[in-house]
């Protein structure tokens, strides 16, 4: 068939141009006003980078490994390493949106080409897959995460529908290097945007679907083709990874070090108050007895007496038996089982007894029943907190109890709405009633091989997201699979669930689309519209079982009654929005088997009323009231304090400790300071430590080593305290003191004297003596820091131990006066090193091993993976230059 541009092309270019369109209507105040979203992540995320993304400006081409500004320095791989230096698979996302748009407008355009993509691999028509395009992008998890800021994680969840389209290119359009292209480039930008869970929870699904390809290839006897095709899809997904190796190798060797791991403290033994080890944990405890710490912090071993109660162990002096030196917060238990084994607990939102490893993961965890808003959005209630309008139950009972219409206006503002048992939620995460219905449809058309792979990945993706609330399946999951349990917020799988039911619905509508006998068609209608009814019932009947209360009530008094009436309405008016929608939808498509209405109105209809049913939805979310005409750096330069003005007057290096906001979920000091607090979900583990034993409890000594020479009191000038007790960038030490094992040495740092004595473990480090001179004026002069380097002059008569105020990573080495000199950790977590006697030059360099040793590996792999991509268009080019169709071109339009 000779090439058609109007017919080929030109379609394509003006759907693309309709994403565009619908894009600025919805974003209408980006456009217009010129206007930014607020997005906390993002504010929080600037906080975190500025230092290093000035660095960047200022040193084209380099890229800091570590940075200062939170958390006393830490390195910077999972925070702002450039990373595409080496990676040019980002290139692609640069073509995903050509216009340039910024954020959420261009991870939009990337949801809809990508999702668009998908249905065309399926051979869905070009304007099913546009209908397609819209109902993915815009469902309702996506516009939340826009408002909190989560564009990485939005964008790995569009760019799965790339890699997904990759896969069935290989497997079922027989377009191996279309395939093996858009797999590899696809998975490549997935793991170029960071957010790792997302990659590994479309892995889960990939496995369904490849699972469903090797069993079809053995019934039909095509194991060869099956072979052939697996080893291509392993080759594209190895040039992904190898692209992103620098990246993947780094953030994994931080991992280790991070809250992302197990504290050490938990991993050592605990001893005694001789200080020996428990060789045995039953030498205190029977099978079963458990751990209990107390609101004053004591310990106590608690069993069970022949009631079931428990109780607190004596001693045979008839003193309750507390075990020294475990690592528990107030509330936390201990389980020791038959085998003697130790496990913290700690009891979930739903006052189960899980590990604490397992609450931190499953935190987020969807119920079962909650899944429920995929098809009727405020099922369990909407966000967590709410303003509800005049129709209320909690308006009108104020009303009555007197309250002036001001007064009840302001008090029904914030009304804890969410009655699930997930700790704070944005709002539901909703398909769409009429995505539902379709997919349905879709997978009573469809035949046997794509309803198991469609089916099986999406309930799959549904039992991950249901975490807790699936124990057995979940937990062990947690506990075998590599990589599992590195997550949080499992309930983020459910984005694969609402992926394929799009899927599904667009091989639904593709089916009505292209039926050539609607008589055919009937019965499946019939069943579809019947078994969507059914969920609908079972729904509502459910409803009738849930409970409406939440932690919150208690402080509604007599209200609580109320506002549960208010949750049981916002659910029934929500079932029967979603019914009207269905039942629209379900009209149109009967029309249509029945010839009451032609495929242009039918499917112009359907497609308005997935939008109008989305979009109302997404704009309780994401409208104009989120945007704001002033940027990030605007923002925090208009909220700048005296506080923050007085201490920016000293110039020179020091860190800061803002203790008037809670200093260890703060970006908005390290934006403007080096601060001994910060935010970030993966700080170092060591540090964290120190949080929680030390800093946290104000240990001044802990404090003042840290070069802590401001601390914030409040937001005025004069709130501002210097602490003429901070240690400096450096000090001599006379004395070393070995401890035996990580909790000994965090234990001693509470002894103080740390300005004379530094503690070091003897199981990892080692220093020539114990004991050192101190000339009196000694000196450690700061020379100068740049990001990934350290100096200074030192001056002492003797041989000595400097300890620096610099928290201590193994990618650290020292140099004096040029000659390699060896770092140990002292004191938990800073940097220490002998250092001759005399005047020197003191320095520490950041090296990068692990990116170093794998940037060319990146470098050459992702360049294959362009070459691939240039080379396949060069050839589609080619052949419709010759007149072949554009299916021979390979981009196919069924």
């Amino acid at each position: 068939m000779k090439f058609d541009f109007k017919k080929n092309i030109l379609p394509h270019i003006l759907i693309i141009l309709s994403f565009h369109l619908v894009l600025v209507f919805y974003f209408s105040d980006h456009f217009m006003k010129g206007e930014t979203i607020k997005q906390e992540d993002i504010v929080s995320y600037r906080g975190m980078a500025k230092e290093s993304m000035d660095f960047r400006k200022e040193n084209p081409g380099e890229t800091a490994f570590w940075i200062n500004n939170m958390f006393s320095g830490m390195p910077n791989y999972m925070i702002d390493v450039n990373y595409n230096q080496y990676n040019y698979v980002h290139f692609v996302r640069n073509i995903l949106n050509p216009f340039g748009i910024d954020h959420p407008v261009k991870l939009s355009l990337v949801g809809l080409l990508c999702m668009y993509v998908l249905l065309l691999s399926l051979r869905v028509n070009k304007y099913i897959a546009a209908i397609g395009a819209f109902a993915y992008t815009f469902g309702s998890f996506f516009f939340i995460s826009f408002q909190a800021g989560h564009t990485s994680k939005i964008e790995a969840m569009y760019l799965a529908c790339l890699v997904l389209a990759g896969v069935i290119f290989i497997y079922e359009r027989k377009k191996i290097w279309w395939g093996a292209i858009l797999a590899g480039l696809g998975s490549g930008m997935m793991i170029t945007t960071g957010h790792y869970q997302i990659p590994f929870y479309l892995f889960f699904v990939l496995l369904v679907y490849v699972g469903v390809q090797f069993a079809f290839a053995i019934k039909e006897g095509k194991i060869m083709d099956f072979a052939k095709y697996s080893a291509i899809l392993l080759i594209a997904g190895g040039l992904a990874v190898a692209a992103n190796l620098n990246r993947l190798t780094s953030s994994y060797e931080y991992v280790k070090y991070s809250t992302r791991n197990d504290t050490e403290l938990n991993k050592e033994a605990k001893r005694d108050k001789n200080g020996n080890p428990y060789k045995d944990p039953k030498d205190l405890m029977a099978s079963g007895d458990k751990l209990h710490t107390t609101p004053n912090g004591t310990t106590l071993i608690l069993t069970k007496d022949s009631e079931g109660e428990w109780y607190s162990k004596k001693d045979a002096d008839g003193h309750p038996i507390s075990k020294p030196k475990i690592i528990l917060e107030p509330g936390d238990s201990i389980l020791i089982n038959s085998a003697g084994d130790i496990k913290i607990l700690v009891e979930d939102r739903s006052q189960n007894w899980v590990s604490k490893k397992n609450k931190y993961a499953f935190d987020w965890s969807q119920g079962i029943g909650e899944c429920f808003t995929a098809i009727i959005p405020n099922y369990y209630g909407n966000k967590t907190v709410m303003a509800l309008d005049k129709s209320s139950h909690m308006y009108e009972a104020l009303k009555e109890k007197g309250a002036s219409n001001s007064q009840a206006k302001s008090y029904i503002k914030q009304v804890p709405m969410y009655h699930g048992n997930q700790p704070p939620t944005s709002g539901p995460i909703y398909f769409g009633a009429i995505v539902c219905f379709l997919f349905i449809l879709g997978m009573v058309l469809s035949d046997n091989k794509t309803r198991i792979w469609v089916i099986g990945g999406a309930l799959l993706a549904m039992m991950i997201s249901w975490g807790r609330n699936l124990a057995w399946f979940n937990f062990f999951l947690f506990e075998n699979v590599p990589g599992f349990d590195k997550f949080r917020a499992v309930s983020m799988a459910l984005f694969l669930t609402n992926l394929l039911f799009v899927v599904g619905a667009g091989l639904g509508l593709q089916k009505l689309w292209s039926s050539e006998n609607k008589d055919e068609l009937v019965k499946p209608v019939l069943i579809s519209i019947g078994s969507t009814i059914g969920v609908m019932i079972l729904a509502i009947i459910g409803s009738k079982f849930m409970d409406y209360s939440t932690p919150f009530d208690k402080q509604l008094g007599w209200l609580a009654a109320v506002v549960e009436e208010d949750r049981v309405s916002l659910l029934n008016a929500s079932w029967f929005r979603s019914l009207i929608f269905i039942g629209l939808a379900a009209g149109l498509v009967w029309a249509y088997t029945k010839n009451m209405t032609n495929k242009l109105i039918t499917f112009v209809a359907l497609a308005l009323l997935i939008m109008i049913d989305l979009w109302v939805v997404d704009r309780q979310y994401l409208n104009n009231d989120n945007f704001e005409k002033a940027s990030i750096e605007e923002s925090y330069d208009k909220n700048i304090t005296p506080a923050d003005r007085a201490i920016l007057q000293d110039k020179g290096y020091y860190r800061v400790f803002n203790t008037y906001q809670n200093p260890f979920n703060d970006s908005k000091t390290s934006y403007f300071h080096n601060s001994i607090g910060g935010y970030n979900p993966a700080k170092m583990n060591r540090y964290q430590d120190m949080i929680e034993r030390h800093i946290g409890r104000n240990n001044r000594e802990v404090i003042n080593m840290l070069n802590t020479k401001y601390i914030i009191q409040g937001p005025a000038a004069n709130q501002v305290q210097q602490n003429p007790e901070a240690y400096g960038h450096g000090w001599f030490v006379q004395n070393v003191r070995y401890v035996k094992d990580p909790n000994e040495e965090i234990n001693a740092l509470g002894n103080g004297g740390l300005r004379n004595t530094a503690y070091i473990d003897s199981s990892k480090f080692t220093v020539s003596k114990k004991n050192y001179s101190v000339d009196p004026n000694a000196k450690v002069e700061y020379i100068g820091n740049e990001m990934n380097s350290i100096s200074y002059n030192t001056s002492n008569s003797s041989d000595g131990l400097l300890v620096l105020s610099e928290v201590y990573y193994p990618e650290w080495e020292a140099f004096v006066d040029g000659k390699p000199a060896k770092l140990v950790r002292a004191n938990y977590i800073l940097r220490a090193l002998e250092v001759p006697a005399g005047n020197h030059k003191v320095e520490l360099k950041m090296n990068p091993k692990t990116f170093n040793s794998t940037k060319m590996v990146s470098l050459i792999s992702s360049v294959i993976l362009m070459l691939g991509l240039v080379a396949m268009v060069i050839l589609s080019i080619m052949k419709i230059v010759k007149g072949q169709s554009e299916n021979e071109a390979e981009i196919a339009d069924a």
